[in-house]
Parts: structure tokens; C-alpha cells; sequence
């Protein structure tokens, strides 16, 4: 085991403000890079978070005045000496004062420059607030989830800053890309990605449906617009309420778990029923409601403890109570995965904090201590200054060509599946890397199950060969593509890649540096590392879906309920554990394939990596996912799920719009009161301060709840962003038409025109980060087997080898064929 880090000897200048890219530098920070915070004499304005103790812990402090001459210098001079840039200015900003790209980058050519913006660096929405809300607003997320509340379309509030992630993550992406293009050529270049990137990903498959459904009317159903309020129909997602009014979560997402859940819940005998034989999923309509009704008065019978005893007991049923992200510090499985450490913070003491990304076993992570004190280390940082500047990481003083994408050269093993495993190794494929894709031949997985718009999109990049590996011939196959590959990946339940001969010791004797990346919901090893699950099961435990739920909903402990109301806190439950679960998992773990990429560029060693999607949905929560004694509450959801508080909420406005505010500064708090005509609340007693607003945040809601009803949402919007207000329209489009039809989202490159084999031109999704010198690769979605010939003869097999083992449906391919419009 490798006694440093990853990024041991790696300096990073962080001059960003809030949480994107001081979660990213946190990252950074805790596996080995010597981070430098830089602050104004002022600090930090979201100081004040509790949460910046968390994202900036590690770091060493500094304060200078960007503002003067003398801070500028100071900047440039540090720059000189760090390998790493990150800042989050709105664009412009950084040039402005001095310090932006080009200049550093004359300075230190060696230098990657890091920008994380929230909307992008050009574009009609580039100077707007860069807050999450606002963002998920106006890119639709928020109308997404409308019909948590009611069945009137309107937008609901998105609680979880799950893009603020997915660009914290885009941007460690693009760094560890840009150190290891550095490796052959000696020098940096400009890393670029927003919160607006993070927000795309969370379009499931509304830009392709939409696109698909337009032309093939017979073929493909536009759902992107659908409020999805009625009753859920599927089963595998299961809430109920169990005896002791503890809502539980059950994922038992195929035939053979959901059976194992029915005979946990002493049901079996359903199957006997005609209704049920099929069930879950071929369930008539109008029986529905009969099996719904007997779980939920099933599910009553036992206490949540008591059936995840059973459950556990089984071993084939997923399932877990709703709780809380600090609830899930005692999980037996977060506590075998040390997912939260203790940090003994100088002001509050000793703090519990998410620990560290993911598990790279030859190359582990450390949390480096907590979070410097205003200008803690000023003195220390400035005076190396004296000395030569040159940048101190080594290994990376190549002079060759930059290859044409960061990832050339790298191929990926995808033996994944379902969505956030191969959107992990779609983000992979984006940066340039070959992914090889391996699908089960279609006796095991039809395939019409590859030709939606999902697939379309999870597809993106790779290559595919159809490939039965529960055969002899299949696992021949597979050891044979090994020693081709640099990462493979799965996120099979542990016992299979020992059975199909892809473990991690086998996977090495064929290839001794190779990278073996697992992801499962909870890790693999440890309690729970063999129980089943799927993207609710994070939701339940880390607190997402009660979040998103608001504080009405599930109904207390005590209540009774009858069966409709049983059913509606049902649907609302089921609702408010929405799919983000998937896509943050997808930002982790593509994450840790990087990190463990970097590390054998600069160790030579391949490694065994975990990283669970309990791990990725933690980081999701990085305002929330932390305690110490005297932690204040965190702000709550209103009952109709409008937002947090009366600046941070969305209103009604005239016409029956909506729009999101969000004011969260005393500059932006005057501004808002003046442009709305409301001058005289500067003056009322009870909203002098911030702390007076909060405390009297009832009355303040009353009066803007009226306030907005006088403009239209579009008005408003105008006005206040032209006061630097945040505030944006929030009822419409859905997400996929606003990709598709934004001219800001084209400006930026957010969406890509390809050439799909099958269904021809359309828009995909872009890559979520941005490389100056070796851009991204935006290639087409394909088709199940479509690469399978190619790849066989590529390993050495012919077309006699080739069709015996297509007969004995060892291998299958397809003749991609163009599919005529209709």
C-alpha cells in the first residue's frame, strides 16, 4: 500500500466562494493535495454556513485584498508556484481583478485553471445569480417535480443541491483529466463547468424522448410534460408505513426480490390469485389498488425495526426506513464504511463529517484536519513567496502532443447496469475514453429494452458487444478483452464477479495495473454489503425524500389514518423520493475512477476501488451532512413545499405564474425591496436584520406572497435580475424542452447535435465539463451488439468462431439498420 496520496505534492489555489468549489478543493484535499484557501479580509460571506466547516476543512487560510495591487500580485505570485486554480466568479470577474486565465496561464504555463460558474461563461443567463434554485428553476427541475403537493401543474421546490454536486464533481473530473494530459505534455490549460451542467443530467430522458416521440409518433409517448400525481403504479418502489409509524423505502426492482419481499411480508399466497400471478408489473389496472391496499395494512403488522430484521435476515429484500442524514451516522453499514469522521474543529469543537469520497485501496485518502481560522495561515503561505516560483508538483514535465481528447488512450469496461453505473462510464466516454460496453445476449435482456430514449442516452460514447458471461465461452471472451482494458466496472451484487470470473485478483493476473471499480448501494464489504438495492435506498436513509417531503409529510408517529389518507402519504412518500439518487451516484463514482486513473499515472499502480452510492448521495447533502453540539436546525421545506424561507422560496405571480427568489445577502435584500417598491421594509423593525427576518419570516412571506401577484413571472425576472436580484421564472418549460429550445443551453455547447445509427440526427446531452486543449468527445448513443464482430475479430476470432458460438447464443449482434420515420 502506497504510504501517500493521490495528490501528494500537488498545490491548489482556492479562490472560489460558497460550496462548489470549495467541495471540490475538499475533495482534492483529502486525498493528499495541499490546498490554500484564499479569503477577503472580510472572509469568506458564507462563513457564516455552519457547512463551511465541513467544506473547507484540510485547508490551510489566507486572506488577501483582491482588490489592490499588492493582493492581485500576491495572487499571481501564488499562482506561479500552484499547480491547481479554482475559482467560481461570474465570468468576466476573475479578468477584471488580474487573475484570470490567461494571464495565469502566462505566468504558469503548467498551471490548470479551474472556473466554476453557474450558468456557463457565455450566454444570455451568464451574469445571473449563481445559486442552485434559481438554476433548477429555470431549467425546469423545479416544474419536473411538480404534483408532489397537488395535482395542479406547478413547480415544487428541489431540496437537495444535487447539481451543486454534479458540478463539484465535473470540475474534480476535469482537473484530474487535465494532471493527467499534463503527464505527456507539460501543460495546463483551462477546466470549465457550471451548476447549470449538473442541473442537465437530471433530465432523464426528456431532451431525447421529446425528440424521439416527435419523430416516431407510433413508436415513442412524450411523457417530459406529465405532473405524475395519480397513484404511482409500480410496486418495486414501494413506501409504507410500518407499525410504529415509521415510514419505510423498499427497492425491489425485479421479479425475483419483489417475491422475496411478498414472502417476507407473509403474502405468497397472492400469487395464487389470477390478478397476481404475474406481479408486480403485469398487474391489471383495476387491480392495483387491491394489492396496494393489502402491503400497506400488511406492512402495519411489524415495526420498521422489526422488519428490517426480517429482511436483513432474508437477505434479498431491499428495503430501508426514511431517516435523516444524521440518523445515518449509526448505520451499522456507514459506520463499517467510516463514511463520517470526527474532526476536532477549533471553534465548535469536535465535529462528526462526511468522510471521504470513495475507498482506493493502494492509494488511500485522509481527512487532513479541520478548517483554518480566518487567515490562519497568511503569514506561513506569503512568506514562501521569497522563494523560487515554481510549480511543486512532479512527475509531469512531458513535452509531447496533447492528445485529442483528456481520456485518449484509456479504455473502460462498462459490465454495468441499469442507469447510474453506465452514466458513470458515460461521463468516462465523454472525456475521450473507449468505453466498452458488455449487454447480455437478448435470450437475457430483450432488445427492444436498448431502444428508448434512456438507453439512447446511457449509451452515449461507447462501444457494445452482447456477451452471456454465465457461459464458459463468454468468460474466454471477457479474459480476452481484459489485458485491452485500463478500468473495469461493475455494479453486480458481490459473489458475482467471482462467479463469472471478473473479480478483482482475476481481473489483475490478466492485467497487473488494471483498476477495478465497484459500485454498489451500500459498499463491498461489511453488513449490509450483500443486500440488494437501488437509487430509493440512499433517498430513504440520508434524509433526500424527507427533504423533499416537507414537514406535513409522512404524518407523525401517533396518527391514525384511514386508507385513503394511508395511500396518499403513500404516493407522497414515493414522490418525494424522486430519481436524483442515480445521478449523484454517477458523479461519485466517475470521480473515483479518475482519482484512481491519476494515481497509476503517477505510481504505476492499478488498485481495487468501493465506491458505494450511499458514499456519492452523502456528498449531495454536503449543507446537511455533519453534527457537532450546539448545530443549529436546518431549514425545512413550508408545507407546500414552496421553498425555506420568504426570500429563499418561489411565489405565485400574476397570470398564475411562479418564479423563484432567492435573496440572501444585505445588498441583494435592499436591492429587492427597492425594486419591488417596498422601501419602507428597510426601515420596519422587524426586518432590520437577518436574524429579525428569519424570526419574523411569516409575515415577511405575507407581504411578498402579495407583492408578486401585481407582475407577471417573465416581469419579474426582468426586473429584479437587472438589480442583481435573483429571481427567475419557475413554472415552465419542462427541463427537456428548455434544453432543446434555449438559445443560452446552445451558446454554451450544452447540447450536442449527433448522428444516431438507428434513429438519426438528434440532440444529446453535452459533457459536463469543458477542456480547452483536449475538448470533449460527443459521440451518438448505440445499439446493443452493434460493435460485437468488430471487437471479436479484434481479440482474434473469425467469422466461422464468430457464428458457432452466435448459434450456441454465446454472442449476438445486430445489423444497425436505419428505423424509418413514423
Amino acid at each position: 500500500m502506497a504510504e501517500q496520496g493521490v495528490l501528494t505534492g500537488v498545490r491548489v489555489l482556492d479562490l472560489s466562494r460558497g460550496q462548489q468549489g470549495a467541495v471540490a478543493t475538499m475533495i482534492l484535499s483529502d486525498y493528499g493535495a495541499e490546498v490554500i484557501k484564499v479569503e477577503p479580509p472580510t472572509g469568506d460571506q458564507y462563513r457564516k454556513k455552519p457547512a463551511w466547516r465541513v467544506w473547507n476543512r484540510g485547508k490551510k487560510g489566507i486572506v488577501l485584498e483582491l482588490e489592490t495591487p499588492e493582493g492581485r500580485d500576491q495572487a499571481v505570485r501564488l499562482a506561479q508556484s500552484a499547480d491547481i486554480f479554482v475559482e467560481s466568479f461570474r465570468p468576466g470577474v476573475a479578468d477584471r481583478l488580474g487573475i484570470g486565465y490567461t494571464t495565469l496561464a502566462t505566468a504558469n504555463p503548467r498551471l490548470i485553471y479551474c472556473s466554476i460558474t453557474g450558468w456557463g461563461q457565455k450566454g444570455r443567463l451568464s451574469q445571473y445569480k449563481d445559486y442552485e434554485p434559481l438554476i433548477a428553476a429555470k431549467a425546469g427541475r423545479m416544474y419536473g417535480l411538480g404534483g408532489l403537493v397537488s395535482s395542479e401543474r406547478r413547480p415544487t421546490y428541489a431540496a437537495v443541491q444535487v447539481s451543486s454536486w454534479g458540478a463539484e464533481t465535473a470540475a474534480i473530473r476535469g482537473i484530474l483529466a487535465a494532471l493527467h494530459v499534463r503527464q505527456t505534455t507539460g501543460r495546463g490549460q483551462w477546466v470549465q463547468t457550471s451548476i447549470l451542467q449538473g442541473t442537465t443530467c437530471h433530465d432523464f430522458q426528456g431532451l431525447i424522448g421529446r425528440q424521439l416521440s416527435r419523430k416516431y409518433p407510433k413508436r415513442f409517448t412524450d411523457t417530459s410534460e406529465n405532473v405524475n400525481y395519480l397513484l404511482p403504479g409500480g410496486f418495486t418502489y414501494f413506501t409504507a408505513r410500518a407499525k410504529d409509524g415509521r415510514w419505510m423505502q423498499m427497492a425491489n426492482n425485479n421479479p425475483r426480490l419483489f417475491e422475496a419481499f411478498i414472502k417476507c411480508i407473509g403474502l405468497s399466497d397472492l400469487y395464487k390469485d389470477e390478478r397476481f400471478t404475474k406481479m408486480p408489473d403485469t398487474v391489471k389496472p383495476e387491480d392495483k389498488e387491491a394489492l396496494r391496499e393489502a402491503i400497506l395494512n400488511r406492512m402495519l403488522e411489524k415495526t420498521a425495526d422489526e422488519w428490517i430484521e426480517i429482511f436483513v435476515k432474508d437477505g434479498n429484500v431491499g428495503a430501508e426506513p426514511f431517516g435523516t442524514v444524521q440518523q445515518a451516522m449509526n448505520h451499522p453499514q456507514m459506520v463499517y464504511n467510516k463514511q463520517f469522521v470526527e474532526v476536532q474543529d477549533p471553534e465548535v469543537g469536535t465535529m462528526k463529517m462526511v468522510g471521504l469520497l470513495g475507498e482506493l485501496r493502494s492509494t488511500p485518502g485522509k481527512v487532513q484536519g479541520p478548517a483554518p481560522t480566518l487567515g490562519q495561515h497568511t503569514a506561513e503561505v506569503l512568506g514562501s513567496l521569497a522563494k523560487e516560483p515554481t510549480a511543486v508538483e512532479s512527475g509531469s514535465n512531458g513535452h509531447g502532443a496533447a492528445p485529442k481528447h483528456p481520456l485518449e488512450g484509456v479504455t473502460v469496461l462498462d459490465l454495468s447496469a441499469i442507469h447510474a453505473g453506465p452514466l458513470s462510464a458515460m461521463f468516462m466516454a465523454d472525456l475521450g475514453a473507449r468505453v466498452i460496453h458488455v449487454d447480455p445476449t437478448p435470450e437475457k435482456m430483450p432488445r427492444e429494452d436498448r431502444a428508448g430514449p434512456m438507453p439512447v442516452r446511457l449509451s452515449a460514447g461507447k462501444e457494445n458487444i452482447q456477451l452471456d458471461l454465465q457461459t464458459p465461452e463468454g468468460q474466454e471472451i471477457l479474459h480476452k478483452l481484459l489485458p485491452k482494458v485500463d478500468i473495469v466496472f461493475h455494479n453486480m451484487r458481490l459473489g458475482v464477479p467471482e462467479r463469472l470470473k471478473f473479480d478483482y485478483e482475476t481481473c489483475k493476473a490478466l492485467k497487473p495495473n488494471i483498476i477495478h471499480v465497484y459500485m454498489g448501494v451500500y459498499g463491498d464489504k461489511g453488513p449490509y454489503a450483500r443486500r440488494p438495492g437501488a437509487h430509493p435506498i440512499p433517498g430513504s436513509m440520508l434524509g433526500g425524500a424527507l427533504l423533499q417531503a416537507g414537514p406535513t409529510m409522512p404524518p407523525s408517529p401517533d396518527s391514525v389514518l384511514n386508507m385513503d389518507e394511508l395511500k396518499e402519504a403513500h404516493r407522497w412518500m414515493m414522490k418525494a423520493n424522486e430519481g436524483n439518487v442515480d445521478q449523484t451516484a454517477g458523479f461519485g463514482v466517475s470521480t473515483a475512477m479518475m482519482l484512481a486513473l491519476v494515481a497509476r499515472d503517477r505510481t504505476g499502480l492499478g488498485q481495487s476501488v468501493s465506491i458505494p452510492m450511499i458514499s456519492s448521495y452523502t456528498f449531495a447533502h454536503a449543507e446537511e451532512a455533519f453534527d457537532y453540539s450546539g448545530r443549529p436546525p436546518r431549514e425545512v421545506l413550508d408545507s407546500e413545499c414552496h421553498g425555506l424561507n420568504a426570500l429563499w422560496r418561489l411565489y405565485r405571480t400574476d397570470n398564475e405564474g411562479w418564479v423563484m427568489l432567492v435573496c440572501q445577502f444585505d445588498e441583494e435584500w435592499e436591492a429587492l425591496c427597492k425594486a419591488t417598491g417596498r422601501a419602507d421594509l428597510l426601515d420596519d423593525p422587524r426586518f432590520r436584520t437577518e436574524a429579525l427576518r428569519k424570526a419574523n419570516d411569516e409575515d415577511l412571506s405575507s407581504i411578498f406572497a402579495e407583492v408578486f401577484t401585481e407582475k407577471t413571472a417573465d416581469a419579474w425576472e426582468e426586473l429584479l435580475v437587472a438589480v442583481d436580484v435573483g429571481c427567475v421564472k419557475a413554472d415552465g418549460p419542462v427541463m427537456g424542452s428548455f434544453l432543446e429550445k434555449e438559445s443560452h443551453v446552445i451558446d454554451n455547447g450544452f447540447v450536442v447535435e449527433v448522428e444516431h445509427p438507428q434513429f438519426g440526427t438528434y440532440l444529446r446531452h453535452g459533457s459536463l465539463v469543458f477542456l480547452s486543449e483536449t475538448p470533449p468527445q460527443h459521440r451518438p448513443g448505440t445499439v446493443a451488439g452493434q460493435h460485437t464482430k468488430a471487437l471479436m475479430q479484434e481479440i482474434g476470432y473469425d467469422q466461422d468462431q464468430m457464428d458457432t458460438l452466435r448459434t450456441k447464443r454465446v454472442i449476438d449482434w445486430n445489423d444497425v439498420k436505419p428505423v424509418p420515420v413514423g
